[in-house]
């Protein structure tokens, strides 16, 4: 009888006692290093983790602002860093990957279209346009940077024409340039 309860209690604590439990947390990356990662929890919360050995599946990489989720052991408190042992990080969306493809808008008073192809590889073409030619594009914080040359009454005059980008979604983008509005439509390919 004393064997079978010994017995027992061992199973009990081997299940129970010193084993710590599979934890998760999810939240957006507010600092990284190279072996660190802050991020600020669904709950609102600022939690340091340590990723020295956790197995990492980031596609686009780690940046400020993506999406994280943390599988740990033990628990997770404000101020200390804990072990991770995955690290799941999900891409913030990123406007510039958006900005990719080709946008119209209607040619005023004319009919048909015009507008810009913008290339993953930061190459631009002119859609419509004999006079304006676009050769690259940039974003950079907000801003898209058009260049290219304005070729017309017989001279060639190289631009950087920077806009702000009010708005991008898979098929609408909306340029601000001061209070003048532009507004396309991604062409389909």
């Amino acid at each position: 009888m004393k064997k079978t309860v010994i017995l027992a209690l061992a199973a009990v604590c081997m299940a129970g006692c010193g084993a710590e439990k599979d934890h998760e947390a999810k939240g957006i990356i507010v600092d990284a290093t190279m072996n660190t990662l802050m991020l600020v929890s669904e709950t609102g919360d600022t939690l340091g983790f340590s990723t020295v050995d956790a197995e990492r599946i980031s596609p686009d990489g780690i940046l400020l602002g993506d999406t994280a989720t943390v599988y740990f052991k033990g628990e997770a408190k404000p101020g200390e860093f804990i072990p991770v042992f995955k690290l799941v990080v999900a891409a913030a969306p990123r406007p510039e990957k958006l900005l990719v493809g080709s946008w119209v808008q209607p040619i005023p008073g004319i009919g048909g279209t015009q507008g810009v192809t913008l290339q993953a590889d930061g190459a631009a073409a002119s859609i419509n346009m004999n006079t304006l030619q676009y050769e690259k594009w940039s974003y950079n914080g907000g801003d898209l940077v058009l260049c290219g040359k304005s070729i017309g009454n017989g001279q060639t005059i190289d631009f950087a024409d920077t806009v702000k980008v009010e708005k991008v979604t898979a098929d609408s983008l909306v340029l601000m340039r001061g209070d003048y509005r532009d507004a396309y439509s991604r062409q389909a390919e």
